[in-house]
């Protein structure tokens, strides 16, 4: 699985410099500040997370189980996914139809009981899917973007974007609007003669139709590093704005982690600096992971070169004292994707079935397990309706959480 997964990242990225490396030990979680972070527990358990969590005892309980069930303790129920299916995202109209994109170039629809097929495109890698209603659905990919309209969603018909702005030849591989008058789309590469980086931000504003956003670390001096920007995710809400991370490279060629914000009806995007820690060898890596809640809280999986995990976490209005750092432990499996309503209810997905809840004190993994097995497939996206009604996919897995009958 993760020979694939990477197979999967250099298709999609391009980027095999910017790869993200394992850590050299493990250590417990460190609180920083008030916070506590897991109890300063170690992992195990269910798809990695805190001994003692659920995950753990869920794992005894099932083991004497005959068949799977569809459900596990936590109503985390596991739909059929296609076979060889490595689903990258996922996104809700919010009236009965979810979709869903593909590492094999597949858009599914749930009609509520299924995954079906809607639209294949050959030779593609879908990385997002994003809408702002039932008859507006966009999908970004290896080959640019799609728009999905129609009179209703069983009937949407896909079409690529003809009129983007910006290199054609840079995959968009990340997607986000806050309406219909307000979409994101990111992507980057690298040029192959001179290995520099690539970078395409798209955006469009309703009536006034696409237009492209430069982003860059400027120059200060004739010998300073090429400002050029490789963007690797766009992710927002409505009360912050939308946000950029990718990846920069240093004087020593090293690619180091950035961050950008474009305000609420701004029309350019400002860096934001990443915090570091005293204690932390200087910059990160490029984050493996990013996203914000509904009230503007924001999320970001940092490494450190030295190896060394710690999560970031900002508040409005995002200064240099709204950041805190919580460190991880070194073996921690890469976060990709962070989802919630609040600062007090945010779930984080990633590698190795690491589906986590943040109650605002601590995170515990989930109970996705419905045998004896942990689950450890890869996971790149949430998205739903309330803390009790939401989706997760990944790699051949797709989760939905669901209220539990009365």
């Amino acid at each position: 699985m993760i020979a694939r997964r990477r197979s999967i990242l250099a298709i999609v990225a391009g980027l095999s410099a910017l790869a993200f490396a394992g850590a050299a030990c493990a250590t417990s979680d460190v609180a920083i500040g008030s916070v506590g972070d897991d109890d300063g527990t170690k992992l195990g358990g269910d798809g990695g997370g805190s001994a003692d969590d659920a995950g753990a005892v869920d794992a005894g309980a099932e083991a004497s189980l005959p068949p799977p069930r569809a459900c596990s303790d936590q109503n985390f129920c596991h739909t059929p996914v296609p076979a060889a299916a490595t689903l990258t995202s996922v996104w809700g109209d919010g009236a009965g139809a979810v979709w869903s994109v593909s590492a094999q170039g597949t858009i599914y629809r749930w009609d509520g009981a299924e995954w079906k097929v809607h639209h294949e495109l050959t030779g593609a890698v879908l990385t997002a899917v994003w809408g702002s209603g039932p008859t507006d659905v966009w999908v970004a990919g290896s080959k640019g973007l799609l728009h999905g309209t129609g009179a209703s969603a069983a009937t949407l018909v896909f079409v690529p974007v003809a009129d983007l702005p910006g290199n054609p030849d840079v995959p968009l591989t990340s997607l986000w609007g806050s309406g219909p008058d307000d979409i994101w789309a990111v992507g980057y590469g690298q040029d192959p003669s001179t290995a520099a980086l690539l970078g395409r931000v798209v955006h469009f504003a309703g009536a006034g139709g696409w237009g492209e956003l430069s982003l860059g670390v400027p120059r200060e001096y004739d010998w300073d590093p090429d400002p050029a920007v490789a963007p690797m995710q766009v992710f927002g809400s409505a009360s912050s704005g939308a946000w950029v991370h990718g990846a920069w490279l240093d004087d020593q060629n090293n690619a180091v982690a950035v961050l950008f914000r474009v305000a609420p009806s701004a029309t350019e995007g400002v860096r934001v600096p990443i915090p570091e820690g005293e204690d932390w060898p200087p910059r990160h890596r490029p984050l493996t992971g990013a996203g914000v809640t509904d009230d503007g809280t924001v999320w970001l999986a940092a490494v450190s070169h030295s190896g060394r995990h710690r999560y970031i976490r900002g508040n409005a209005p995002y200064g240099a004292s709204d950041w805190e750092l919580l460190y991880r432990p070194q073996y921690e499996s890469n976060p990709h994707f962070f989802w919630g309503r609040s600062a007090t209810d945010t779930w984080q997905v990633g590698d190795f079935g690491r589906l986590r809840r943040w109650d605002g004190a601590k995170w515990t993994q989930a109970v996705i397990m419905v045998t004896s097995a942990p689950v450890k497939s890869d996971l790149f996206g949430a998205w739903g309706t309330s803390d009790e009604d939401f989706w997760v996919v990944g790699d051949g897995i797709a989760l939905h959480k669901r209220p539990k009958s009365p």
